[in-house]
């Protein structure tokens, strides 16, 4: 059994191996436990960040300044996380047709870009190295 006197540091680095690493080390590993623990935090989250969790881990692992397929982005219910993003002023999403070197015309892409606020809500929660 893993101690629950973990902190964050300790767990891995990547944010949703993070918040998955919170939920199983620091709750028991009861069903209903753990489903009243996700309720807490979903409702934490939408109350202090007026977001989804679902969209916190978008926020948290979509790459920035890159050039995404918007068909991508609906195909994989991304498309409606990235505009709550939006509405809480935590990134801004810009859909330009086709690439910047002027191939793939026919093709929507999306670039997003983080806020000040969304970025600093980013860098606060990525853990830090102790090592």
């Amino acid at each position: 059994m893993i101690s629950r006197n973990w902190t964050l540091r300790k767990l891995p680095t990547y944010p949703c191996l993070c918040l998955l690493g919170f939920l199983t080390l620091g709750v028991p590993a009861y069903a209903g436990e753990i489903e009243q623990s996700a309720t807490r935090i979903e409702a934490v989250v939408q109350r202090d960040l007026g977001i989804s969790t679902s969209a916190l881990a978008v926020l948290l692992t979509t790459p920035t300044r890159g050039f995404l397929p918007k068909d991508m982005l609906e195909a994989n219910g991304t498309w409606p996380l990235l505009h709550a993003l939006e509405e809480a002023g935590l990134a801004t999403v810009h859909v330009s047709s086709g690439l910047p070197d002027g191939t793939l015309r026919e093709q929507a892409f999306v670039q997003i870009d983080l806020t000040p606020k969304g970025a600093a809500l980013v860098a606060a929660l990525q853990p830090t190295s102790t090592e």
